[in-house]
């Protein structure tokens, strides 16, 4: 993470709603610390791959709206 507190935020929103987007696609089966993102480079919106138990990647494609981030796994 950034020292940078603004950037820092950032990506904690980034990752919470991330993780939650890739959850969301198992269910109840994986707890967050075995979805971890391949980068946090993040842009105004784009597309970071998260891996799942060091098995299945997924893109997760973002979009960053004032304090908020969306996020859609597929």
């Amino acid at each position: 993470l950034s020292e940078d507190a603004n950037i820092r935020n950032r990506q904690i929103h980034f990752m919470w709603s991330a993780k939650e987007a890739v959850f969301k696609l198992y269910g109840t089966e994986v707890p967050f610390k075995d979805i971890v993102a391949h980068s946090l480079d993040l842009q105004e919106g784009g597309r970071i791959l998260f891996t799942v138990k060091n098995q299945h990647q997924h893109p997760v494609h973002y979009s960053f709206f004032e304090d908020f981030c969306f996020c859609i796994a597929l």
